[in-house]
């Protein structure tokens, strides 16, 4: 790893394609119950969280952004929290660190719009980060943070009036500044001939998770299927309190966990720790993240 202290970066090869990690930052979730295992006893999650030698009062997620060069394209999955959060918005110190400009960046890929995934689109003025760029997004995922009844009625959060109202109009906010960027395309769609977009709903109507190939190699940009390593792998009923519709979060983060362990696929986790590099193992009932030492 060629490293700045502040801004690590990791490069490795995927076939004949050059992929480059790079960190946004973090962000801190608080309290860990009930924004994880919302419908869990809380005993048995801090519980889980001790074993692990974890805080029990928050759960610190990272965020990390792949960049994937093919040929004259630098293409990007997500563009972090951006000004939204003082402990998101060092990607573009990262890129620099790694030897890009946002400049730099053709085409962006958006996994879901929640907004640390999407911040980084635009700065604190409203000005395009990555004026060159193309983003590509769902048109299901769009429509639905567009439209304007949202239904968050299968969601642990569909009480919160407030918060989901806040997080719309910030989502609405950002794809409207970035609106003349946008390109439509749906699952199972490739782009560039080395990447494949696969439908992941559940934790917002139009995640998608992004499959990365080049000849036989791949790997799986998992995106928000799982938000942490310790309590949703030997957990995955447990879920994530802004999943958008629980139950089916829950379905949909078994079955790409279940693929992955059994094809022992190269996966990328956003929100894992750094470098958020690993594989899959089927445990007793559940599953574990093992990091892959080699990356």
């Amino acid at each position: 790893m060629k490293a700045n202290i502040e801004h690590p970066f990791k490069r490795f090869q995927l076939g004949d394609l050059e992929l480059t990690v790079v960190s946004d930052g973090h962000q801190i979730m608080r309290p860990a119950h009930p924004i994880f295992a919302p419908f869990t006893n809380p005993r048995i999650v801090k519980q889980l969280l001790i074993d692990n030698f974890r805080p029990t009062d928050f759960v610190d997620l990272s965020l990390h952004i792949l960049l994937i060069r093919k040929d004259k394209k630098l293409i990007m999955i997500d563009s972090g929290l951006g000004h939204i959060d003082s402990t998101g918005g060092k990607l573009l110190r990262a890129l620099a660190a790694a030897g890009f400009e946002s400049e730099n960046i053709t085409d962006i890929i958006i996994t879901h719009a929640h907004r640390d995934h999407i911040g980084g689109l635009t700065d604190r003025n409203g000005n395009l980060t990555f004026p060159n760029a193309q983003i590509y997004i769902s048109r299901t995922e769009f429509d639905f943070w567009t439209a304007d009844v949202h239904d968050f009625t299968k969601s642990p959060m569909k009480d919160e009036i407030p918060s989901i109202t806040r997080m719309v109009d910030g989502i609405k906010h950002i794809l409207n500044l970035v609106k003349h960027q946008l390109r439509f395309i749906e699952p199972e769609g490739i782009l560039f001939n080395c990447i494949r977009l696969i439908a992941a709903p559940g934790h917002t109507p139009g995640h998608v998770v992004v499959n990365v190939f080049s000849g036989e190699e791949q790997l799986m940009h998992i995106a928000d299927i799982a938000h942490s390593d310790v309590l949703l792998f030997p957990h995955p009923e447990w879920g994530f309190s802004f999943d958008t519709d629980f139950d089916q979060a829950v379905a949909t983060r078994r079955s790409v966990f279940e693929e992955l362990a059994e094809n022992k696929m190269l996966a990328l986790a956003y929100h894992l720790p750094w470098p958020g590099l690993g594989r899959i193992k089927q445990k007793a009932t559940g599953f574990e993240w093992v990091p892959d030492a080699n990356y």
